[in-house]
């Protein structure tokens, strides 16, 4: 059975950290000391709690959030392992949402990483209460001292640290509590608490008086007590923590070494200090369903049942696995509970509780556990579970959109669905990867955060499903406009016996404001077109403007007035007036000296400041504009330019080569702008190639 503990006592943990931090494995050193292991695991031999996917076992890293719960002392720790690949932040954003704190770890030879700064980043944009912990101290040149001094440098907030290590031979063999003034040597499988070696009395001094300093914010009297040059007493010191800590007025450090479980107990003792349980919040923020008005969910055990769905897994042996995060009441054994977003009521069978790939049944979920919900599949990532009579969704997150894409297609056709099937599948477990087809360039388009990102989704289509498919550069959507006011007019008159076809149609064709889209006005007086007629008109245009004149790319950006006409009271129809309002618009098009328009794309890069200029000199070389630089604490820069989507179709290899793998961009589509000279000639020239293709085909 799960671990069953009051709301106030648990807590939600995120893991975060560069790749190679180490999370994984001081999550192992956590289990064992927990003892819900019996021997800590090996990234190289795959045996590692939280890293149990055949892709993460190859490849040796972290490629999915991860959760386990364990219990320490009288909490329940629910711990999540984020992917420390940028590729992989849409992991990170989802588990975000669903937790109280997190831990950031870093190497203790390469100290501040790119990653760090940027989950840092996640952290302080959320408010979220954060520990650092200085890893791997038992490396050959493991530098506490050194790491400690780029985290006071990187970032905007006191760092002080909780515990620092004891070194014989530049190598951890212990460590000082700052808080409880002991040191801690390693004793067998254990640490005992020992005397304070005096040469590190000083640090310890100089330490401690900036943790006071710190928590005394808590109180006034602490305050007070501190001003009038007395120290607090142990219990003070604890109580203004516990008041402060959560607030993030400063960051508690930690270090330690997985390798002999150094620092893992202060670490424990530390979280439930640092942060507080989602019952102790109050409120979250809600959407009502009906009007989108903002409302407040309590956070209470008594309140209607709500809980988020941060995470989907399809599971070989278990079937579709949703991680929920409980935000008010309680969620027990055969509840009738409903997906608000879609309107579906369903019955809960059974409750779960993760521990890697393991699941354990849980008697109850309440305010702030994170439980598993199986076999449920309307349950899509970013849903909200609640009570029947409940008409209102958790405001969460958008995640970020994916950067990366490539065409597919399978190599055996009568495999084509199947293929498409499985993506979709995989797109549902995870909103970061999408697959669409798109009807102007006729490719099925897989996206995602990165090449690593869609390789692991089909390397598990390769070894999975053995589907062979080949992946190609996708086609960039173009579109045409004109430039000038024309007037066009067309008669559309067929007679075979019987009813014949008659239509004719006068239309003036301008110009539209850039993103305006289409519009018709209908400028008929006097019945020279019935009005039963003019819906057939703009059918017929609308038709029209699928296929330009250039290059056969859709029309975008004009306003169409039809001003005149004639009809035939026996062989007028609503297809006559369709078919000559298409033609009208053909040769409208062919007189407004019309142009191509290319998607242009506003581009974010995150990257360290050493290479902001090797980045703008690319960008440049790629038509971009720059748009403006912004700083970030830690040594960052904010990028932001427009860039032709046409530059950036492979922006993700280019960037990785630029900044040694280190930097991470977003995109978002901006506008369409004007493309002229060569460039249009290229494209009119490329396109005729694709479109008698596709008529071959």
């Amino acid at each position: 059975m799960g671990i069953t503990v009051p709301a106030s006592n648990i807590r939600n943990i995120i893991l975060l950290g560069h790749t190679g931090s180490g999370k994984t494995m001081l999550l192992e050193s956590i289990f064992f000391h927990c003892k819900a292991i019996k021997e800590k695991g090996s990234i190289e031999k795959g045996t590692t709690v939280s890293d149990y996917d055949e892709e993460e076992k190859s490849r040796k890293i972290s490629l999915h959030s991860s959760v386990a719960s364990v219990k320490f002392n009288d909490y329940k720790y629910n711990f999540i392992d984020a992917p420390g690949s940028a590729e992989f932040v849409g992991e990170v954003k989802a588990a975000i949402q669903v937790v109280d704190g997190a831990v950031i770890v870093l190497d203790s030879e390469a100290g501040v990483q790119i990653e760090t700064v940027k989950h840092n980043k996640i952290c302080e944009d959320k408010n979220i209460p954060r520990i650092f912990f200085i890893n791997k101290l038992d490396k050959e040149n493991a530098d506490f001292d050194k790491v400690l001094n780029s985290l006071t440098e990187s970032f905007n907030k006191p760092m002080i640290p909780l515990i620092f290590p004891i070194l014989s031979n530049k190598k951890a063999i212990g460590y000082v509590d700052v808080l409880a003034k002991k040191a801690y040597k390693k004793d067998g499988e254990t640490f005992k608490d020992t005397e304070v070696p005096s040469e590190y009395k000083d640090r310890l001094d100089k330490y401690y008086e900036k943790l006071m300093e710190a928590v005394a914010e808590g109180e006034d009297s602490y305050i007070e007590k501190v001003l009038n040059g007395n120290s607090l007493t142990f219990e003070e010191m604890l109580d203004g923590y516990n008041k402060t800590a959560s607030k993030g007025s400063f960051i508690p450090v930690l270090c330690g070494s997985t390798f002999d479980n150094l620092g893992v107990e202060p670490l424990l003792n530390l979280i439930y200090r640092s942060f507080k349980p989602l019952v102790e919040k109050g409120t979250l923020k809600g959407k009502n369903k009906s009007d989108g008005s903002e409302i407040d969910i309590k956070t209470s055990e008594n309140a209607p049942i709500c809980g988020f769905c941060f995470k989907t897994v399809m599971d070989q042996f278990n079937g579709r696995l949703s991680f929920i995060r409980v935000l008010s009441g309680e969620i027990k054994k055969d509840e009738e509970v409903q997906i608000v977003d879609k309107n579906i009521k369903f019955k809960i069978t059974k409750i779960l509780q993760p521990f890697g790939s393991k699941i354990d049944e849980l008697e109850k979920g309440t305010v702030g556990d994170i439980i598993v919900l199986q076999k449920i599949d309307d349950i899509s990532t970013t849903n909200t579970i609640a009570s029947k009579d409940i008409n209102y969704i958790y405001l969460s997150d958008k995640l970020p959109s994916p950067v990366y894409s490539v065409a597919i297609s399978a190599k055996d056709k009568n495999t084509e669905d199947k293929l498409i099937a499985a993506l979709h599948k995989f797109s549902d477990e995870d909103p970061t990867l999408t697959i669409r087809y798109d009807p102007e360039t006729k490719q099925n388009v897989v996206s995602g955060m990165g090449e690593l990102h869609l390789e692991v989704y089909f390397s598990r289509i390769r070894k999975q499903l053995k589907i062979e498919f080949e992946t190609a550069v996708p086609r960039v959507n173009y579109k045409e406009t004109i430039t000038k006011q024309v007037e066009s007019r067309y008669k559309h008159k067929k007679q075979s016996g019987g009813h014949g076809q008659y239509g004719e149609v006068a239309i003036r064709v301008s110009p539209n404001k850039r993103g305006e889209g289409f519009k018709f006005i209908n400028s008929i007086v006097g019945g020279v077109i019935p009005k039963q007629y003019i819906p057939g008109v703009e059918k017929g245009l609308l038709e029209g403007m699928n296929f330009g004149v250039l290059g056969k790319f859709p029309v975008i950006d004009i306003v169409v007035e039809l001003y005149d006409g004639s009809y035939h009271e026996v062989d007028s129809s609503e297809m006559s007036f369709k078919i000559a309002g298409r033609q009208a618009l053909k040769e409208a098009m062919a007189k407004g000296d019309p142009i191509l328009l290319e998607p242009i794309m506003t581009l974010s890069v995150y990257a360290m400041d050493k290479y902001t200029g090797d980045i703008i000199s690319d960008l440049n070389g790629k038509r971009g504009r720059i748009l403006g630089m912004d700083p970030i604490p830690g040594g960052l820069t904010l990028i932001k330019a427009e860039v032709p989507h046409s530059e950036l179709l492979r922006y993700a290899t280019d960037l990785k080569s630029i900044t040694q793998g280190t930097a991470s961009f977003e995109l978002e589509f901006s506008h369409y702008s004007p493309l002229t000279g060569k460039l249009a000639e290229q494209v009119i020239e490329e396109r005729k190639k694709f479109i008698v293709t596709e008529e071959e085909e």
